[in-house]
C-alpha cells in the first residue's frame, strides 16, 4: 500500500490546517515511486509513441470523415432522406476533432513551445464544441430512426428536410452557446500545462 513507500516531500504542495488559535501548513508527502513512475524515460517514450500512433489515426479518421461527408451529400441529393443530414452534421463535428483538436493536443504534449495557454484554450473550446455537435447529432439521428420505425406512415410529415436542417442549425447553436457560456463566465480555465480546471 501507499504507507509502505518511503515518503518524499514537495516544496510547492502542502496542506493547511486552521484552528481557533493558529494555522499550520504541512508539506504534502507523496511516495517516491509514484513520482518516479511519471518521470521515467520509458514512460515518456511510451507516451510519445502512443501520441504518434494516435496522430496517424487522427489523420486516417480525417480522410474517412471527408469520404463519409461526400457519400452522405451524394445520397441526400439522390434520396432526400433526412438521416443523411444528421450524418453530415455529426461527421462535421467529428471532423473538427480529427483535423484540429486531437492533432494539436498530441503535438502540444510532445512539443513544449506549442504549450501556450491561448492555443490550449482554443483547442479545448473546439474539442468541447465538436463533441457536443457530434453527440447531439447522433441523438437526433437515433430520434429520426425511432420515428421512422415507430410511426412509418407519419414519418414524412414529422421529419421533413426543412425540420432536419433547422435541427442541425439548432444543434450548432446550442453547442456553441453552451461552450461559449462555460468560457465567457470562466467556469473552467486552462492551466500552464494545458489542463482544464474548474
Amino acid at each position: 500500500m501507499i504507507d509502505e513507500f518511503p515518503p518524499i516531500a514537495f516544496e510547492n504542495l502542502s496542506t493547511t490546517t486552521h484552528s481557533a488559535l493558529s494555522t499550520t501548513t504541512t508539506p504534502l508527502v507523496i511516495p517516491e515511486e509514484m513520482e518516479i513512475c511519471y518521470e521515467t524515460e520509458e514512460f515518456q517514450k511510451f507516451q510519445y509513441t502512443v501520441d504518434d500512433m494516435l496522430l496517424a489515426a487522427s489523420m486516417a479518421a480525417t480522410v474517412f470523415n471527408v469520404m463519409v461527408i461526400f457519400c452522405a451529400v451524394k445520397l441526400f441529393k439522390r434520396s432526400g432522406d433526412t438521416m443523411h443530414l444528421f450524418i453530415i452534421n455529426m461527421t462535421l463535428g467529428d471532423l473538427l476533432l480529427t483535423v484540429f483538436c486531437h492533432p494539436n493536443e498530441f503535438l502540444t504534449r510532445k512539443h513544449e513551445f506549442l504549450r501556450h495557454v491561448d492555443l490550449c484554450a482554443v483547442i479545448h473550446f473546439f474539442n468541447w464544441l465538436g463533441l457536443a455537435v457530434s453527440g447531439l447529432s447522433l441523438t437526433m439521428l437515433n430520434i429520426d430512426k425511432l420515428i421512422y420505425f415507430q410511426w412509418p406512415l407519419r414519418y414524412d410529415q414529422t421529419m421533413s428536410k426543412r425540420r432536419a436542417a433547422v435541427s442541425c442549425i439548432f444543434i450548432w447553436g446550442v453547442s456553441f452557446g453552451f461552450v461559449g457560456y462555460v468560457w465567457i463566465f470562466r467556469i473552467v480555465y486552462v492551466t500552464a500545462d494545458c489542463i482544464l480546471q474548474a
